[in-house]
C-alpha cells in the first residue's frame, strides 16, 4: 500500500515527527508541501495520503490550507490522516481539513496530535530547555509506534486532544479560521526587518517558504506583494538573531530550531 506523507515545517519539528513516522511505515513518501504549491495540478494515486504540519493560531497553517484543497484525490486514495503539532493548546484543524475533504467527497480517517516546542518568538519567549526537548522526543517516540500501525491497518482513529494545557471551547475553534481569512484580505501581517547585527549570510532568504525575503545590497527584503507564510524560519536560523518582529520586542527573547533540522532540510522544501 503506496503512502504518501505531505508535510510543512518551517523549523523542523513537522519534519521530525514526518521523518520518524517515515522510518515505521513501508513503502512510504515524504512529500514537502510548499514544492507542490506552484503547480497548477496536485494529482495523487497513493492508496493512503496524510498531512503533518504545525498550529498556527489553533488551525491550519494557509498554506496546508490551499495544499489540501488543491489535491486531486482519485479514488485510488481510500484513507487519509493528519498529525498536527503544537505547544499545548487545544486547535480546531481537524474541523477545517474535515471540511475540505468533504468537498471531495472523502473523509479524514484518522487524526492525532503531538506536542513539541514552540517556535514562536512573541511574546515572553523562552527558549525549550534540552531537557524538555528530550521529554517531548520520548514522548514521540512512544506514540509513533502505536500512529504507524494505525495508519497501516487503515483504522478509523479519531483521537482526542486530552493533553491540550489550555483548552478552547469548540465553537472559539470553528470561528478561527473565519478572522484569519478576514485579517489576511486586510492584508494584515507580522512586520519583519533585520536589525544592525544581520552580517548578510543569506540565510534568511535560503529558508524562507514563501520566498517573500530576498537580499539587496547584502541586507534582507520583505517583499511587499509576495505572501509570508508565517512559519518564523526567517527568525530561528538566523545565526546572528538579527531579525525582529515589530511591535513584539523580539529582540530580547530567544530562538528554536529542532535539533535535527538544518538550513539545508529547510530549503529543500521548496
Amino acid at each position: 500500500m503506496k503512502i504518501e506523507i505531505y508535510y510543512f515545517s518551517g523549523t523542523g519539528n513537522s519534519l521530525h515527527i514526518a521523518r520518524e513516522l517515515q522510518k515505521q511505515i513501508p513503502d512510504s513518501e515524504l512529500i514537502p508541501i510548499v514544492k507542490m504549491l506552484g503547480r497548477d495540478s496536485i494529482k495523487t494515486e497513493a492508496q493512503a495520503v496524510g498531512f503533518v504540519f504545525p498550529i498556527y493560531m489553533t488551525t491550519i497553517p494557509n498554506p496546508v490550507k490551499r495544499f489540501i484543497q488543491k489535491l486531486d484525490l482519485l479514488d485510488k486514495t481510500q484513507y487519509i490522516f493528519a498529525i498536527a503539532n503544537r505547544l499545548g493548546t487545544s486547535h480546531g484543524a481537524f474541523f477545517e481539513i474535515e471540511k475540505i475533504l468533504k468537498k471531495k467527497g472523502k473523509t479524514l480517517n484518522s487524526q492525532f496530535t503531538i506536542t513539541m516546542p514552540s517556535n514562536d518568538p512573541k511574546f515572553n519567549y523562552n527558549i525549550p530547555t534540552e531537557e524538555y526537548i528530550a521529554d517531548l522526543e520520548t514522548t514521540l517516540q512512544k506514540k509513533l509506534p502505536a500512529i504507524a500501525e494505525v495508519i497501516i491497518k487503515r483504522e478509523n482513529a479519531k483521537e482526542k486532544d486530552i493533553e491540550a494545557q489550555d483548552k478552547i471551547p469548540t465553537f472559539l475553534l470553528k470561528v478561527v479560521p473565519h478572522i484569519i481569512a478576514l485579517t489576511n484580505k486586510m492584508g494584515m501581517d507580522y512586520k519583519m526587518f533585520a536589525d544592525s547585527k544581520c552580517g548578510g549570510c543569506g540565510i534568511c532568504e535560503k529558508v524562507c517558504l514563501s520566498k517573500k525575503i530576498k537580499m539587496e545590497n547584502g541586507k534582507p527584503i520583505w517583499q511587499k506583494d509576495i505572501e509570508c507564510f508565517l512559519c518564523s524560519a526567517c527568525i530561528n536560523f538566523c545565526p546572528n538573531k538579527a531579525i525582529q518582529i515589530k511591535s513584539f520586542k523580539t529582540e530580547k527573547n530567544g530562538r528554536y530550531s529542532h535539533p535535527y533540522a538544518t538550513v539545508e532540510d529547510i530549503s529543500n522544501e521548496k
